[in-house]
């Protein structure tokens, strides 16, 4: 593939990775464990049970027989994990010469797990997809009040930013280059993007990373899952946690930049057999490293369930606020560069009157924020209740049925220098103008169900029916809340309003099939059916009414193939569908397409005693993407248009290895080619009157898409607390 990188740096990249490679097969194992899994209840074989040696990255699945090899081992002897979903996990001592094709007995979990909620979401080995799973143990180690993207940078292709500076506040996340409209984020198998703009703004619930069981990272399309959909990747979030065992914890971290958070965490333990109650509260407070990129941020998570032997609910309400100091719009580069010529320049050609001039010149070449108004934030508050449950209907077939409600109440207020009031107000006598505040706020309600049915068979098969039935309601109104000059404003200050309504249907059927001992099928079926309406008054008396429908069917297909009982090699193809967002429909004079993707899978992966290997290549085919323009709109947002032909195309390569029992070395490298394969860019010429009298027809071929990075990633870590990382990226 063909970096975006400068093709030097590239190489140097690549030779980096490539000796690490090296490194790690330079060393040799001799060991095979060979057993048997059984499930405790009828002494039949277990399938795609996982057995892991512990503290060592070999890992082996129970085939349709229940047997299981593992290779290389450095040692005649250890512990090894076994668990597969519904059952107890068990640690077991092993010695070779004395254990070799001892059976092995699991027996059915006593309660229900909250796995099976997630579990006809998440994906595994035999999908042919490309993932990666992260504990809550990795979570722990570097949860200091970031938000979650932050803390999952270290992943594979994916790059975060931070508005503020810190990690703290608002943060972005692309995985291969795709933002966050194209990432699907679910909570328990429950959407978290906004149905309109589409983004999911983690931001709203401040420290969830304490809330958090584990979470799955898919890259590409990935399985069908709820919500909008996944053009990047799919980030799969499982909160629920069971513990027996009373506990209480109370954190404190301080750092950079006047951050602090404080967590207070408690649980009662298993009650009476079947009851559980879980709290968490938290409060985090950083000045960021930008100017006046200040946060204040709080937030509550509680879960109360009933856990039964066939069945369990569990309800799950929380919230968080986020006030945060507005910090999105950059730098000048000519500030950055720090060329006091070229910022005196700059100050000139934007007509900055002396307070905007004096705040430019004095800041910090990457400290500088353009806003000085005192309240200039953003403050957004949601809250959101979950009602799961789950019953098993046999031995082999779990049902999942659940609910969800969203409340989301904000605005971002921002101080308007000598604003004519004919822009806000149509009648005699606006002609006006005046400094004012105004305030754009959102009011939206969001609920809706969740489902599947999961079938586990024998001989490796293994099916789920899911889906799910979401309503959004969504009103925006701008408000002016006081201007310069005291004025009689109407409507009570309120310029302008209107209201969208979404409803999203889909359902999915998946299954896997065991095609022989070593060779393995995925299939994925999915239709989603998409009702988007709006109507009303947006800026500059601007009328949008738009009724929009679509169907889409997301079909895919995967191969998975064992090469060796430590190896693994797959195939996949997919198709994934989405619809625009709610800027791309305000922002273009001409209603935008859907995007349609066919995103192409091919990848190995070694797992031998203290080695972790795995190398995916992807090529990802676009029809209508919408791509940045180029422009913004009026408050700043990046404009999107609509492509005909483009593509993603990269290889993925992560390792880790195990240098001792408490140091580990995780590297990944991500070279990737993001390309417009053409686009007719029509530049219009105006008149002294700004009315447009021709179009320039500009033709572009093999373009590169704004924001596509390269990346690699280097973290040593200990069992305790990272100790070093590296993280290089650069955008095209």
């Amino acid at each position: 593939m063909i970096s975006t990188l400068n093709y030097r740096f590239t190489l140097k990249i690549a030779f980096y990775f490539g000796l690490n490679i090296i490194f790690i097969f330079g060393i040799n194992a001799q060991y095979i464990l060979k057993g048997i899994v059984l499930e405790a209840e009828s002494n039949a074989p277990l399938v795609d049970a996982n057995i892991q040696v512990v503290d060592y990255y070999n890992v082996a699945k129970s085939n349709s027989k229940g047997n299981f090899n593992i290779n290389h081992l450095k040692k005649p002897n250890g512990i090894i994990r076994i668990s597969h979903v519904g059952y107890e996990t068990r640690l077991i001592d092993f010695n070779i010469s004395e254990n070799n094709f001892a059976p092995i007995f699991l027996s059915k979990k006593i309660y229900l797990a909250d796995e099976v909620i997630v579990n006809a979401t998440r994906t595994n080995a035999k999908s042919g997809m490309a993932f990666e799973n992260v504990t809550k143990q990795a979570i722990g180690k570097s949860n200091l009040g970031q938000d979650i993207p932050q803390l999952l940078n270290f992943t594979t292709s994916i790059v975060t930013t931070s508005d503020a500076g810190a990690g703290i506040g608002y943060t972005g996340m692309r995985i291969r280059g795709s933002d966050a409209t194209r990432v699907n984020v679910t909570i328990n198998g429950i959407p978290l993007n906004d149905s309109e703009s589409q983004g999911s703004y983690l931001i709203n619930l401040p420290d969830f990373a304490s809330s958090v069981s584990s979470i799955q990272i898919q890259r590409g399309v990935g399985a069908s899952t709820n919500g909008a959909g996944a053009f990047g990747g799919t980030v799969n979030i499982q909160t629920n946690d069971f513990k027996d065992k009373m506990y209480l914890n109370i954190a404190t971290s301080a750092g950079s930049f006047g951050t602090i958070k404080n967590t207070v965490m408690a649980g009662t333990g298993l009650i009476n057999k079947h009851f559980t109650i879980d709290g968490r509260l938290s409060k985090i407070d950083s000045k960021g490293f930008i100017d006046r990129a200040s946060s204040n941020l709080w937030s509550y998570y509680f879960s109360g369930a009933y856990i039964g032997k066939k069945s369990f609910a569990r309800i799950n309400v929380f919230s968080g606020n986020e006030k945060t100091y507005q910090a999105w719009n950059g730098i000048p580069e000519a500030k950055l560069y720090g060329k006091l010529d070229d910022v005196k320049s700059y100050i000139d050609r934007n007509y900055l009157n002396e307070i905007d001039a004096n705040n430019l010149l004095n800041a910090g070449k990457r400290t500088f924020n353009q806003f000085l108004y005192n309240n200039q934030i953003d403050n957004y508050t949601q809250r959101h209740l979950q009602l799961l449950t789950s019953h098993a209907l046999s031995s082999n077939l779990t049902l999942n049925i659940n609910g969800h409600y969203t409340k989301g109440l904000g605005y971002y207020e921002e101080y308007k220098n000598d604003q004519n009031l004919n822009a806000y107000f149509k009648s005699e006598g606006n002609d006006k103008s005046t400094d004012l505040v105004r305030r754009k706020w959102l009011k939206n309600d969001f609920f809706g169900t969740t489902f599947s049915l999961d079938y586990i068979g024998k001989k490796g098969f293994s099916a789920i029916l899911g889906g799910g039935l979401n309503k959004y309601i969504g009103n925006h109104f701008g408000e002016i809340i006081w201007t310069k000059e005291p004025l009689q404003l109407q409507n009570s200050g309120q310029w302008y309003k209107n209201k969208a309504n979404k409803t999203d249907f889909n359902v999915y059927a998946k299954a896997n099939f065991q095609l022989s001992e070593n060779i393995s099928a995925y299939t994925d079926m999915q239709l989603r059916k998409v009702g988007y309406t709006m109507a009303g008054l947006i800026d500059k008396f601007r009328v949008i009414n738009f009724d929009n429908n679509y169907t889409f069917f997301n079909p895919k297909l995967g191969l998975n193939v064992n090469i060796s009982d430590n190896s693994n090699a797959y195939l996949s193809y997919s198709v994934g569908n989405k619809e625009p967002s709610r800027g791309d429909f305000v922002d273009n004079a001409i209603a935008p397409k859907a995007e349609h993707l066919n995103d192409f899978e091919l990848g190995y992966k070694l797992n031998n005693s203290n080695i972790r290997l795995g190398i995916n290549a992807y090529y990802m085919r676009y029809t209508n993407q919408l791509v940045l323009n180029g422009n913004v709109n009026n408050v700043g947002d990046a404009i999107r248009t609509n492509v005909p032909k483009s593509h993603r195309a990269g290889v993925e390569l992560e390792a880790t290895y195990r240098l001792s029992s408490k140091v580990t070395w995780v590297t990944n490298l991500t070279l990737s080619q993001n390309k417009i394969d053409n686009f007719t860019e029509k530049i219009p010429t105006y008149d002294g009157d700004y009315n447009t009298i021709a179009d320039t027809e500009n033709k572009l071929k093999s373009t590169k898409i704004a924001f596509s990075p390269f990346k690699t990633a280097l973290k040593i870590s200990s069992k305790s607390d990272v100790i070093f990382s590296f993280i290089p990226v650069r955008f095209s």
